[in-house]
This record gives structure tokens, sequence and C-alpha cells, in this order.
């Protein structure tokens, strides 16, 4: 089984935990400090070595941020979590709020007084993060203060290793574009806008460029690196050499240099010392970087990561990719449905084994790689907690007159897909049937939405809203 149905959350363990970090701020003259959901490279979901916030709090959502005052601690999280964070973490530690109505910077200028220093990892927050946050407390007086070690990595005495998953090669047959082709445009683009090299920070534009697949985040085919790309010359991808075996090594070794991440920040203060133009990304490179480079006198350019937009147009041998993989995973989605239909309704089978039986269901096209994500197998109320998991505790029984829901994905070497279903077991009430009938408007609204180029997703959330706010009922998360 890809999938796990372990709890994984310790909320029992969050006192301790807690008055350590304190204890340790206080040492270092600090009021406080932030533990966001986050690693080095921004990513959803987190290696076991990353997850600073499940070990201080209990909380294992994929988003969400606590602050440990001296003398009070939150945890922020948005609508998709707020009953997971309030069922995992301890309530008389952490105040847990919700955003975008709670802003940390305004419950932290309501508990410090002017003068007062909060740490952060410039390693976890990103340039913009760390930009608006210290905008907003300077006008109270309140400072942001990197710190040059985490302190929570202090104290994590059984802190997993970071994986070494070996890394494999991205056939051209799936990638439809050699790397050196992709290594071209982006060095093209960087002329272009007069930037000596480029920092990828985000593990999936490191795949793409490179054509390559890892295994170091659970159901996510990506490998923990980052990369330089010049300008001119060959690109370094600096990864964990114990991942790199012969049968990618050769490849890799004919358009780029192979280097340890340790060597990382004395590659970049030496493009700092040259004056190079090194373009970073506001919005997804650590604060960290842009630090660096200004200790040696150069400011980083600003500028996307040039890997984005390229990565999402899709070429022939993607596009014949993803519409196998889809059709191959709706083959073993039906076999489930089919499944459902005849045992849902038995009082025999619960929110685990349906889980197996969908994921064994797409084993059997041979081609199964992994699960996409942990699937969200909810049965009646669990439904209602957006990023539901099953776990062996407290796992339920689907039972007719109520609703299970599936949402899942399979990764395929030529694809990945993701799939919601709403099961109704046994004869949907007529309450069921409104709710559900109401959601469908909704989809249909945003399915067939006409609107101009430039229009923001934010600017289409009202269409599939609508339909709820008629009924005077809405949804606790975004759209999409």
């Amino acid at each position: 089984m890809y999938q796990i149905f372990d709890d994984v959350s310790s909320p029992g363990a969050s006192g301790e935990r807690v008055k350590a970090l304190q204890r340790e701020l206080k040492s270092r003259k600090l009021k406080g400090f932030l533990v966001p959901h986050s690693d080095e490279h921004q990513d959803e979901f987190l290696s076991p070595s990353a997850e600073r916030l499940a070990w201080l709090t209990g909380f294992t959502g994929s988003a969400g941020v606590a602050i440990v005052l001296d003398k009070a601690a939150a945890l922020f999280v948005d609508g998709r979590y707020i009953l997971q964070a309030q069922a995992q973490t301890d309530a008389t530690l952490f105040e847990v709020l919700q955003t975008p109505e709670a802003k940390a910077s305004s419950w932290l200028t309501g508990k410090l007084g002017k003068g007062s220093a909060v740490g952060y990892d410039p390693s976890l927050h990103t340039i913009k993060e760390v930009e608006r946050l210290t905008e907003t407390l300077g006008k109270a007086g309140i400072k942001l203060e990197p710190v040059a070690a985490n302190p929570i990595d202090a104290l994590w005495q059984e802190r997993p290793k970071p994986s070494s998953a070996p890394i494999v090669p991205h056939g051209l047959e799936f990638a439809g574009r050699s790397a050196q082709d992709k290594i071209r445009d982006v060095q093209t683009l960087l002329r272009e806008e007069k930037a000596d090299a480029v920092l990828l920070t985000m593990l999936d534009s490191i795949a793409w460029l490179f054509n390559i697949r890892g295994g170091d985040i659970r159901h996510t085919p990506v490998a923990l690196a980052f990369a330089i790309v010049p300008a001119n010359g060959r690109p370094t991808l600096f990864i964990d050499a114990a991942k790199v075996g012969g049968n990618v090594r050769g490849n890799l070794n004919e358009f780029l240099d192979i280097a340890e991440p340790a060597t990382l920040m004395a590659k970049l203060t030496a493009l700092a010392q040259s004056k190079a133009r090194v373009r970073l990304d506001p919005e997804t490179a650590p604060i960290r970087f842009a630090q660096a480079l200004q200790a040696e006198g150069t400011k980083f350019v600003p500028g996307a990561d040039p890997c984005v937009l390229p990565k999402a147009i899709k070429n022939a041998a993607e596009i014949k990719g993803a519409r196998a993989a889809h059709l191959r995973d709706g083959v073993a989605m039906a076999r489930f449905l089919a499944w459902i239909d005849e045992v849902g309704d038995s009082r025999k089978i619960d929110e685990i084994a349906a889980a197996v039986r969908l994921e064994n269901c797409r084993r059997e096209s041979g081609q199964l790689k992994d699960i996409s994500f942990d699937t969200i197998s909810a049965a009646g109320p669990n439904g209602a907690i957006v990023h539901y998991r099953p776990t062996t505790k407290g796992k339920r029984t689907l039972k007719t007159g109520s609703l299970y829901l599936i949402d899942s994905g399979g990764q395929y070497p030529d694809g990945t897909t993701d799939v919601t279903r709403t099961i109704a077991i046994g004869t949907p009430t007529p309450e069921m049937r409104r709710h559900y009938g109401l959601v469908l408007k909704a989809h249909i609204a945003i399915a067939t939405a006409r609107f101009p180029k430039g229009t923001r997703g934010q600017d289409l959330d009202p269409f599939a809203r609508r339909p709820l706010w008629e009924a005077g009922l809405d949804f606790d998360h975004g759209t999409g």
C-alpha cells in the first residue's frame, strides 16, 4: 500500500515542546518565533524531516503557521483545516484562528509591545512574505529577526534524516522535449531580461527542467534539490550525490554539473562577489538567498520562476500522456464505483477498506507508480473535513442513508490524476439531493463561464458561489 492509516498527530507531546521552545527563545532574547508549514522549497507536502509544525503542535494539515510567544501561542489555518486543527491541537496551548479573517500580524501587534523581536527561519519564508510582515509589524515597532539556526531543529531529538531516494530519468517519450532544449529557452529568457543567472528553488521546476523524477516527498515524484542556471554555460544541480545513480548520472553529466547542497551558499556568494545579476522569484524563493546576496553588496533581480509558464504549456507528448493516464485511471474509478454500488450499504465497508480497494483498482493497470496524495475517504460527517485522512483509530463505516466522499488520484509514468466523487449510500434524502444539486449548479457555472484574457481565478470564484449564496449557503475554502 502506498497509503498508511496510522494516526501521526501527537498533540499530547506539545506541552513540553512548547515550553522547551519558549525557554530557547528566552535565551536568544526573542519574544516570539514563527513556525510555518513549509520547507526550503515552499512545498505543500513536506518530507518528514521538515514537519516542524506537526512536531510542535500536532496539526498535520498542509497549510498553516504557528506563532509561539513567551506566554501565548496561536495556530493560523484557513477554512479547509479549521475542524482538523481544533481536533489535533491542545486548546490549552494553542488558540486556533482562521485566516484570512484573523491575521498573524494583527495578533502579534495585539500581544507584543514596541521594541519586541520575533524570530523566523529565513530558509522557510519567502522574500515577499517577510517583506509584507516586516512592513506591517514595523508600524507597531516590532522587529522580525532572522535566526541562523532553527531552534526547533535543536529540540527535535528524534528528527528524521532527509530522504536520499534515488532520482530517475523522465523519458523523452513522456517529457516531449529534451532537457537541453528547455535549458536553452530559459537561458534565452535570462539574456533577454539581462540576468546573469537564476536560482531555482521549486522542486517541480527542477524536475521539469532537467527531466528527472525523485521520491523524497510522499506521493510526489520530486527530489530535494536546488539549481543555478546561468545565462551562458552549464547549469549546476545541487543535490545529494547519493541520489544520483549510474542510470541517470551519465545523462545529466552531458548538460549540467552536480554539486552537494552544502556548496550552494558558497556558489551564490561567489556570484554576488562577481557582481552577477541573480534572479530570484520573490513569491517562492526563501529570503535567506536574498539576504546572502545583499550581504555581499548585491541586490537580486526580482522575477518569476522562468520554468512556471513553459511548464504549464503542454506539448503533444505530455497531452497524449495526460489523456492516457486519465483514461486508465477512469477505468479504475469505474470499477471502484461499481464495487461501491454492490457493497456500499452492506455496513461491512469502512473508509480504509474503500481506500484500499480503490488503490488496488489502480494497481491493476500495472502502471501505477504511487497515489498522488493520501486518499480522502470520508463517510458521513467526515466529508465536512476538507482534507480528511482516515486512520485506523478513527475510521467510520459506510452506512445506508449517508453520503460518502472519495477524493483521490494516481501517479503514472505519463501523467497524474486527481478526481473527486460524492456517492449516496442507499437512497439520498431530499436534503442531500438539494445540496448536491446546488454544488452541481456551481460546478456548471464555472465550467461554462467565458471570460477575457487576464481574468484572475479569484474573479471567477463568485460564479461558483452564487447558487449556494442564493440558498443561504457557502463553502469555507477557495474554488479550484
